[in-house]
This record gives structure tokens, sequence and C-alpha cells, in this order.
């Protein structure tokens, strides 16, 4: 989603909604006697100043109360810029912070048609901080924002369409979002309507466009567009790669603070490029960089790094802490690797159970992998209580998804029809899947099904052929019956 800024840092932008008549009188000096007496008549933009100079201390003695009490006056007058100024002390601990007013007071600045105020409530509700999330309630400012020309909430509306939160999923619409909010100039939404050109997510695939676009977004100052424009020249997208440049923008959007440019940066100092030389240190400080900024493909790497001792120490412990990092953060690969250290007792104490947890965590949210681990976890009862249903739900999953071992799973209980109806023709249909899947075992199955199966799928011949087969993928059965032919 679109970047926005946060409610303690929000800033005067200067929207003002329905002005009163005393705002366009001439202002009053600016001194606190003059603008107090002025204010008292009704006009709003002195109650504004002399409220701001009570804020900061600057020209009157400072005193939060006075401020909140004169932005409160000109607010309830329907001046706008008084009422995100006291939005601001509504928000911010230690000067009168008060979230229950705050709510009540930018929805009623929104519905002076004040974009910024609308934008402002939606970033309260979506930010999920110190108050309950409510997308529904974002996704609706959001709009009014939009609509009102507040590019930075096109651009959240747009992420909430492309992921389908609370929302429709809606990509098309989410690339007319981002391409208002690219227009109105903010630089992250060029950069994310570029994506969907690079993939045709919602438009017609166009690489050219997209490097425009990561361009002008780079141009502009959005670091993430500087990341994608290096990602575009590393790959060859819409022009020769070029991976000096490539490295160039990765520093640029790495220097930026945006850490998938580190993360990036730090795969060339590990691996070695024609712009870098190898070197595991830098990588590290680099990947470290990453994962401190959110990247978690950066944890990951890091872990990987610190468990070969690459660059470092080796230290397994830290390692496994940056995998858990890396996995919290969405690379999933990360509760994998815990799997595999804790399955296999690499440099800690085996734990199947350790090992299931995070297979679970890491299959439920998608990786086929952790979960192709599952399925004979179930089975076996290893660090779980057995549960066949469960085992083959997950080889029907992972064998659709082009796991070979768990195609020879699931045959295997179709041959059998103990938990399942027996279909040996689906069962042959997979042992074929598996072998084809370098699955030697499969191939053996097959070839001995192929001997001794329905006499309408008997065939000698294949079956030869697939015990070579076996025999050459490491199947010692296989080897056995090749050389009795002989």
């Amino acid at each position: 989603m679109g970047r926005a800024s946060g409610l303690i840092a929000l800033i005067l932008l200067g929207i003002v909604g329905g002005a009163s008549a005393q705002e366009a009188a001439a202002p009053a000096a600016n001194d606190e006697k003059s603008l107090k007496k002025s204010c008292d008549k009704g006009a709003t933009a002195d109650c504004y100043t002399l409220a701001g100079m009570y804020r900061t201390g600057q020209g009157a003695a400072k005193d939060i109360g006075k401020a909140s009490g004169l932005y409160k006056k000109a607010c309830e007058l329907r001046h706008a810029d008084s009422c995100l100024a006291l939005a601001e002390i509504l928000a911010t601990p230690g000067e009168g912070r008060d979230l229950a007013k705050l709510a009540v007071l930018l929805q009623r600045v929104c519905e002076m048609s004040n974009g910024e105020g609308c934008a402002r409530a939606g970033e309260f509700y979506s930010s999920g901080k110190d108050v309950p999330k409510d997308l529904g309630k974002a996704a609706g400012f959001y709009k009014q924002a939009c609509d009102a020309g507040v590019g930075r909430s096109c651009a959240s509306l747009a992420g909430m369409h492309r992921e389908g939160l609370v929302v429709a999923k809606d990509a098309a619409q989410a690339a007319q979002l981002y391409d208002k909010a690219c227009t109105s100039g903010h630089g992250d939404a060029c950069a994310q309507l570029g994506t969907q050109y690079v993939t045709g997510e919602g438009v017609k695939k166009d690489p050219s466009r997209a490097v425009a676009l990561f361009q002008q977004s780079c141009t502009g100052g959005a670091m993430s567009g500087c990341y994608q424009l290096g990602l575009a020249r590393e790959r060859g997208l819409g022009g020769p790669k070029d991976l000096k440049q490539a490295t160039a923008l990765y520093e640029q959007a790495c220097t930026g603070g945006e850490p998938w440019g580190c993360h990036n940066l730090g795969l060339f100092a590990r691996d070695g490029s024609v712009a870098v030389k190898r070197d595991f240190a830098q990588a590290n400080s680099l990947f470290q960089k990453a994962c401190d900024g959110g990247a978690s493909s950066g944890c990951i790497e890091l872990g990987a790094q610190v468990a070969a001792g690459r660059g470092a120490s080796a230290d397994i412990a830290k390692s496994a802490a940056l995998y858990r990092q890396g996995c919290s953060l969405g690379d999933l690969r990360g509760c994998y690797y815990l799997g595999q250290l804790y399955s296999g007792g690499h440099g800690v104490t085996k734990d199947m159970v350790k090992a299931a947890t995070f297979y679970k965590e890491s299959c439920a949210a998608g990786d086929m992998r952790s979960c192709s681990k599952l399925g004979p976890m179930y089975e076996a009862a290893e660090g779980v209580g057995r549960d066949i249903n469960a085992a083959l739900d997950l080889y029907k999953k992972t064998c659709a998804a082009g796991s070979g071992p768990d195609c020879y799973n699931l045959a295997k209980h179709l041959m059998r029809g103990t938990y399942i109806p027996k279909d040996t023709v689906k069962g042959a249909q997979l042992f074929q899947t598996a072998c084809t899947g370098q699955v030697a075992e499969a191939c053996f199955d097959l070839a001995v099904f192929s001997m001794s199966g329905p006499a309408a799928s008997q065939d000698p011949v294949k079956a030869a052929r697939l015990f070579q087969q076996a025999c050459d993928g490491g199947d010692a059965r296989g080897c056995a019956r090749v050389k009795k032919t002989r």
C-alpha cells in the first residue's frame, strides 16, 4: 500500500474550509494582545495564529492549554487549519493526547469537505496503533480524501483494492487510483503502478511504461522507485541489462532509507558482480540494515550467512532468531528453515514438536515446501498427533503444486485403499507423475504395477524401462530387477 504519514507527525498543509467573513478581514498586528482582541471578535485566522504562538512559545509564553482552547474555538467556526492543528495536539503524547476526541474531530473536519482531514481520519483508523484498526472506516475516509485530491489517500485506497482488504479486490481499479496519486506527485504510487505494468496486473503489460514510471518515481525522490528502477536495470527490463547502473540505484535507494535496496546491494556483495567485489562482511552489514528496515529477506540472508559463518562467527542461535524475524515479516523461508533446523537437530537440540510448529505456520501462509514436510509428519505422528486425513489433504495440496514425493505418497494410499477409496488407475497416474519428477521409488512401484496389475495395464516392456529408470535414480530394488533380467 502507499506510504501515508503517521498521525503523530501530522503536518500543517494550510487547507482551509468554510472560511468565515471575519477571516477575510485585514489581519491584526502580529502581537499577542492585538491577536487576542481580534480573535475575541471572531477572526478565526488570528485565533489560529495566536494559538500557534502559545503552542510553540514564539511570541508568547508557551501554553498548550491556551493553544488548544483557541484552536477549538476557531475549529468550531469551521476553520479547518485550526481543526487539524488541534488534531495534532490530541494525537501527541505530552500535549493533551485524547484519541476519543481525536476520532470525533477528524470526522468533523472531513465533513467540512476538507481532504486533508479525511486523509488523516483514514490514517487514524488504518494504523491500528493505540486504537482498534478499522479498515472499513479507513477505506471510506480514503475515498473522500482521494476524491478531494489527496494523492497519498488515493495510493492507500489503491493498495487496499490491490490486496482485496475490505474493499473488492480489483487490480484495474488499483491501477487507476495509483495513476491518480502518481499524477498528483506521490512518488511511491508511481513505483507501485510501475510494478503493475511489469506483471500486467490490471493493466496491459508494458515494460517501457513501467521503467518510465520507476524513473519518474526515483527522480521525484521516492526511494522505492529507485529500487524498482535498479531491479529493471539488473534484469534488463525495458532495456539492456546494466549491473553498474543497478548497483548505483540500489546504493541510492539504500542510502535513502529503502531497505530492499540494501538487500539487493547485499546480494551483489555476497555473490560478487561486475560492479561489486565479493565481501561477506559488507554483505552482512547491508543485510542487517535491510532486516532492521523491515525487508524480510534481509533477515533470512543474514541468518544464512551467520549459520554458515560467512563474514561473521557461526552462531546458530542468532541465525534462528533472524529466521524467526524474517518469517514474521513475511518471508516464509524463515519458518521453513527453522523447521529444518529442529527436525534435523542442526546446531540445536532435535525437537520435532518445534519443527512441526514452524512448518504449520509457514504452510498455513502458503509455503508448499513446509506443507510437504508436514504431511508425512501427520502420517507418522512425528511432532504432531497422527492424523491420516490431515496428511492426505496435504498430499493432495502439495502434489497439485508439483511435489513429486507427495504425489507418490498419495498414489500409495490410492493403491492400498485403506483410508481413501481404492483407485489403481489414478494411483498409477500419480506414480507416473512422481516418477517423471525424479522419485525413483515411484518408478519402481509403477514398474511392478505394469508387471502384475490388471491384465489391461500389464506392459513388460514399459516395466523394464521403469526398473532401469528406478535404478538410475538410486533405487536398489530397481537395480536388482534390472540385474535379474540380464
